[in-house]
């Protein structure tokens, strides 16, 4: 039987080929497409990318220039605002992308405490803003940013203490402070026994368990020199760390090092200690472009500008006095010497003067600056006497004293403002200057500012007459070239050039051989000041690259390298203190710059001084806005707390 036949369609090949054309031409436009789309989609991205990195960049240099706003006159107005320019990035990699921006603002009542930040809970004047940054492209993308800055205005004297240069707290005996210590340059801190600290300490820069001038292992490893803070479970701990890593070995900071620091300042002192290791800024007083903070106690010239007058505490003056160099004695001979700013006040008749003001060509001789002072001594007492008779006309809440005439430095600064030399003014001519007497009691708020020293004599805003001393408290602050505390005892006859300083203070009977001073006895064994201190400070002369920055040209080249004294030091003394016998601050510590007329180096012992026993401590009554002295100045920050990116 034949097999049955098989029959072949004419064309099935052609057909077959026709049709893997048909889907190899769908493969191929498929993947075109998808090619295309994919091309398409990465030019978005890219795009995307350009236009956020644009908005970012905008957002910073807003908040660059919102800072410099802060820096120069304060929480900005809506016009200063408005001055704020954005990028504009012709010829760039972002050519082609256009900036454009919506601020807002909400003003915050300026006697709320701070609420967000390492000033938290201090109250100063604060403001939001958000700065809506939207930026385009030719092909019209979009990216959007929204940056929440919040600008923050501090008075000064609600710290414990600020220095706007390196604070070094090293004292030779033990200390116990409280209140916040903040500073713009590096904190040192060593103690020859035990240092303790209650409140947060925070700088840009560096923490350094050490001291300045030289390396000293004990400060970092032994426990009792170690300072104490109070940290976690309301316990002081040890400092066991720093910000050259966690022994004095391991030098110079870095990324690694700073989140160690971060981590264990978390750990162990709840934060509250902070470096440059937590983005930290630095807080300045609002000053013009241009503008040294020494400007904040200079003379007014009258030919300012007004921001330089916002920032000067001359302007602010309730009255001026402008006492001629070459004739002190006469401060009272002409009423035009004698200004005020509200024009309903008095100022006192030349008799009357007379009674309060009274000059001396060379009062006595300061050691420590090795010449004479020329002093324009006030009586406190005699002041208030004056000012009670007719308080409503008569209450100058901002005294500010020029020396009008006095020859120029001897060594003026350089252009950081650092000292170039020892020696105040030239051809070794006496110190002006302004000592107050009988301070004990004020006759209202009041704050007393020179671009002289100032020497106090005796007890300051606290009257130990009366049962409860501090019953006359008024809010008070000193602001000068440099702060000198001498005891009841001081006497001119005592300090005069042939003499010298370093004479037996006695004021107590617990001292062997001071039973027959007139001053001796247990009621009148301290001295007692209430006042905020603001004023130049005696820098460290080290110039070793790992310990900080050189202080001056004047070192640079070959001058003494010295210890400039420390916080403990910061307020002078001339005499020699005996043991046992005590100064009691309350107030505020604060150094903006460095002293330019009282400039020679720190130096203990005889002739100039032997320290008494030191109780620094913060007053907390300054947290309450109503009882900061007059015309205390404000240190302002920015922060960027939030981004929040648009879609």
């Amino acid at each position: 039987m034949r097999p049955f036949p098989t029959r072949r369609r004419a064309g099935f090949a052609l057909e077959a080929t026709l049709a893997v054309l048909v889907l190899l031409v769908v493969l191929v436009a498929s993947a075109a497409t998808g090619a295309a789309t994919m091309v398409r989609t990465s030019s978005v991205d890219q795009a995307t990318v350009r236009l956020i990195f644009a908005a970012d960049g905008a957002a910073d240099q807003a908040m660059s220039q919102l800072s410099q706003l802060i820096r120069r006159t304060g929480i900005p107005s809506r016009a200063q605002l408005d001055s704020i320019r954005l990028p504009n990035y012709a010829g760039t990699t972002l050519d082609g992308v256009t900036i454009s921006d919506v601020v807002r603002s909400a003003r915050t009542p300026p006697t709320d405490p701070v609420r967000f930040g390492a000033f938290r809970d201090l109250t100063g004047e604060y403001a939001r803003y958000d700065l809506d940054i939207t930026a385009r492209d030719r092909a019209q993308n979009t990216a959007r940013a929204v940056v929440t800055i919040e600008a923050q205005l501090i008075p000064v004297f609600q710290f414990g203490v600020f220095f706007n240069h390196d604070l070094e707290v090293t004292p030779a005996d033990s200390m116990h402070f409280a209140g916040r210590i903040h500073a713009n340059g590096d904190i040192y801190l060593c103690g020859s026994g035990p240092i303790v600290f209650d409140d947060w300490i925070t700088t840009p820069n560096r923490i350094i368990r050490d001291r300045k001038d030289a390396s000293s292992a004990a400060c970092g490893q032994s426990g009792t020199r170690r300072p104490m803070i109070l940290g976690a479970g309301n316990t002081y701990r040890a400092l066991g760390f720093d910000g050259r890593g966690t022994d004095n070995t391991n030098c110079c900071a870095h990324p690694a090092q700073d989140a160690r620091f971060r981590d264990s300042s978390s750990a162990r002192f709840q934060g509250r200690v902070r470096s440059g290791a937590f983005g930290l800024d630095s807080l300045t007083v609002p000053l013009p472009p241009g503008m040294d903070p020494y400007g904040v106690v200079q003379p007014r010239t009258g030919a300012e500008d007004p921001q330089v007058r916002l920032a000067k505490l001359a302007y602010a003056a309730d009255w001026y006095l402008r006492v001629p160099y070459d004739s002190v004695p006469q401060v009272c001979a002409g009423i035009a010497t004698r200004s005020t700013r509200r024009t309903f006040l008095q100022v006192p008749t030349p008799a009357q003067c007379a009674v309060i003001f009274a000059g001396h060509d060379s009062a006595f001789f300061d050691a420590r600056e090795d010449r004479m002072v020329r002093t324009l001594d006030i009586d406190v007492a005699n002041l208030r006497t004056w000012v009670r008779a007719d308080s409503v006309r008569r209450t100058p809440l901002v005294l500010y004293i020029e020396f009008t005439g006095a020859p120029a430095l001897q060594f003026p600064p350089d252009a950081q403002g650092r000292p170039t030399g020892p020696g105040g003014l030239a051809g070794g001519l006496p110190l002006p200057a302004i000592r107050l007497l009988n301070g004990h009691r004020l006759p209202n708020a009041l704050t007393i500012v020179s671009h002289a020293p100032i020497y106090v004599q005796g007890d300051y805003n606290h009257d130990r007459t009366l049962t409860q001393p501090d019953t006359a408290w008024r809010p008070a602050a000193l602001v000068g070239d440099a702060i000198t505390f001498l005891s009841r005892a001081w006497r001119d006859s005592a300090n005069s050039r042939a003499l010298g300083n370093h004479h037996q203070v006695c004021l107590s009977t617990e001292v062997t051989g001071c039973s027959d001073n007139a001053l001796a006895g247990a009621d009148n064994s301290p001295m007692f000041v209430r006042a905020a201190i603001a004023a130049g400070h005696a820098p460290t002369t080290n110039t070793a690259a790992d310990r900080g920055q050189a202080n001056s040209a004047w070192f640079d080249a070959g001058g003494p390298t010295d210890y400039g004294g420390g916080l403990h030091n910061f307020p002078r003394f001339l005499e020699h203190w005996q043991p046992g016998t005590t100064v009691d601050l309350s107030g505020s510590l604060v150094s903006l710059f460095y002293s330019r007329m009282a400039n020679w180096e720190w130096r203990q012992g005889s002739p100039v001084y032997e320290p008494p026993d030191r109780r620094w401590t913060f007053d907390a009554r300054f947290r309450v806005p109503a009882n900061l002295p007059p015309g205390t100045p404000k240190v302002g920050s920015v922060y960027r707390i939030a981004y929040r990116p648009g879609y």
